[in-house]
């Protein structure tokens, strides 16, 4: 019983994120779509760009099971000559990594749209940070990216309710 309200409690959650969200550019046209729209998604952000069309944020997936929440996010360009690549703020410019996913995102795009998607807030229903207890990981799918975040919440902690805040941007 517990774990079904808290499921119902972090679904109730995600369904409202779209209208909590931090953003990096604050104008949000949530009748733009995508053609690539994937159906039955929990909500979505659509941000422009200056050079290209933008992207869109769609959370895809939300699911608790075993003491980890999992929510996946997948980040769509929204123009067919643009490819994404994840640039948080802390990669600089003599990054080899962020290099290598330029030169592998090119091959999807004459242009290149760096994206910031990333868990800003999660606590409890208390309030107390749980940011320490989640991790990410990305994968390319062509011109698109895909994040799942996992939150975990050991068998002993008795919470009954998660607050996530999605963070989701464009660099240019």
């Amino acid at each position: 019983m517990k774990k079904t309200r808290l499921l119902l409690a972090i679904l109730m959650l995600i369904t409202s994120i779209p209208y909590g969200l931090s953003l990096a550019e604050k104008d949000v046209n949530e009748l733009s779509m995508p053609k690539a729209m994937p159906e039955n998604n929990f909500g979505y952000c659509w941000i422009g760009g200056t050079e290209t069309e933008g992207a869109t944020f769609v959370i895809d997936d939300v699911n608790y099971n075993d003491h980890v929440l999992r929510i996946s996010v997948i980040q769509l360009p929204n123009d067919d000559y643009t490819a994404l690549v994840d640039r948080q703020v802390d990669a600089g410019p003599d990054d080899v990594l962020l290099d290598k996913e330029i030169a592998t995102a090119s091959q999807y795009g004459s242009k290149i749209l760096g994206t910031l998607c990333d868990i800003l807030t999660i606590s409890d229903e208390k309030g107390n940070n749980l940011m320490s207890q989640y991790s990410v990981s990305s994968e390319r799918s062509g011109a698109s990216l895909a994040n799942v975040f996992d939150v975990y919440v050991s068998p002993e902690n008795t919470i009954s309710e998660i607050n996530v805040e999605l963070e989701f941007g464009v660099n240019g």
